[in-house]
């Protein structure tokens, strides 16, 4: 018996003789006394022996494997298990490019052809290709993410698209939910109440900070300022709809991340914010965002370090994160065809990043199958050059799209190691405390 190269360690926790290990291919999670957790550490990938007692709890939950050779075989047939995952379809649909505000740091801001929308025979065909998938991989869920540029600038399509699959539903017997990626400025109760009635299930919109923050970067396109009505259209909203809150921090606008914490607890909005959960905006000078560039981080200690400070005052002031889930990130370049994005010229993605650039598309909703890209992509297993990384189960690799940003290479190494370092203890940690 061999213990784990998958086991990651959280000295002195929950008490200070002892060790939480967690199994970032299994899930489980196990306290053990430090010396035995020390044996686990040192002895990763070596045989070892111990009492039959031990030796099958410690098989069962994955802190322990028969063999390495045998660890590294199951975890392809892992990762191959989720890329043809059939449970569950997500499809993120661009419903326009176009934008009412004119924030500085867009990643869309130099996708050619903006002014192309989805007409008639295109959604049609859209609408098709995605029951075509249901029907052909048996799906039992299917969630739609209404995108933009600004999707609400296209109500019309978000009804007759929604309304189509809330019908196909019923007689196919799938589960149907969707939300809507908004800045905000344009919801409102009575549209709320009629895309309740075909499965709206959130709004997840964007705050860059309060207000004076906000409306430093997320301006309308005239320069007018949108954080008040935004706010006010939050406050106006039903409770039946879930509210997630996001929002894109510089080193400049931190302060206001915890002002707009400060803002929604003393505005009572408790209720009404169904979860938080801020990023940083890294590297944009890359995907041809200069003007924010001198703003963004590049140390990634100093990223890390100001996400946990936010993330505990999140908690602090009663509110919930978004992104609690330690498991492996589900990446859709990595997941067979029922994890995609859709443009409104009916062109298809695998992840909303890549939208606009054609080099990256891998197919069109007008024909069923994907092209050569997504088998070639999927063909690749770059994650064996990272066996036998700790975290390698989660990651899977890393980002395509980053390493293709920051290397030139879609295929190269994105490694977070680093960030992991940094972040997973406290999410390790927060996990154990969730489930006593």
């Amino acid at each position: 018996m061999k213990p784990s190269y998958f086991n990651v360690f959280i000295n002195e926790f929950p008490n200070e003789d002892e060790v939480l290990v967690y199994n970032a291919r299994t899930q489980a999670m196990g306290v053990f006394d430090t010396g035995f957790a020390v044996l686990l550490e040192k002895f990763k990938g070596k045989s070892i022996e111990l009492n039959q007692s031990k030796y099958q709890e410690l098989i069962n939950e994955g802190f322990c494997v028969e063999d390495i050779v045998e660890e590294e075989q199951i975890l392809s047939d892992w990762f191959k298990e989720n890329s043809n995952d059939n449970k569950e379809m997500n499809v993120t649909l661009l419903t326009t490019y176009n934008c009412n505000f004119g924030c500085p740091y867009c990643f869309e801001k130099n996708i050619k052809n903006k002014s192309v929308e989805m007409d008639k025979d295109t959604k049609a065909n859209i609408c098709d290709w995605i029951i075509k998938k249901i029907r052909e991989r048996k799906i039992k869920k299917l969630n739609i993410f209404f995108y933009g540029g600004e999707p609400l600038l296209r109500k019309e399509v978000i009804h007759d698209i929604a309304s189509r699959f809330f019908t196909e539903s019923k007689k196919l017997g799938f589960e149907f939910k969707f939300g809507i990626v908004t800045n905000g400025y344009l919801i409102n109760r009575e549209d709320t109440m009629k895309f309740r009635e075909y499965g709206l299930d959130f709004y997840r919109i964007t705050l860059d900070g309060s207000e004076k923050w906000h409306d430093s970067s997320r301006f309308l396109r005239n320069g007018n300022p949108t954080f008040n009505r935004i706010m006010e259209n939050i406050k106006n909203e039903t409770e039946d709809v879930k509210i997630l809150l996001s929002g894109n921090f510089t080193k400049e606008t931190m302060p206001g991340f915890s002002d707009l914490i400060d803002f929604l607890n003393n505005n009572n909005l408790n209720k009404k914010i169904h979860s938080i959960d801020f990023s940083p905006i890294m590297n944009t000078e890359a995907i041809g965002c200069n003007s924010f560039h001198d703003a963004c981080f590049k140390n990634m200690d100093e990223v890390y370090e100001i996400s946990r400070l936010l993330e505990e005052e999140i908690s602090n002031k009663g509110f919930k994160k978004s992104r609690v889930d330690i498991a492996m990130q589900r990446c859709p370049f990595k997941i067979k065809d029922t994890s995609v994005t859709i443009a409104p010229d009916g062109d298809i993605y695998k992840c909303p990043a890549t939208v606009g650039k054609k080099e990256f598309r891998v197919g069109n909703a007008a024909f069923l199958n994907l092209n050569q890209l997504n088998s070639y992509i999927l063909g690749r297993e770059i994650w064996r050059d990272c066996f036998p990384c700790s975290y390698l189960p989660i990651c899977s690799a890393g980002c395509y799209f980053k390493a293709h940003v920051e290397k030139g290479n879609m295929f190269a190494i994105d490694c977070p190691k680093r960030e992991f370092e940094l972040t997973l203890p406290n999410q390790i940690k927060a996990k154990y405390n969730e489930l006593l």
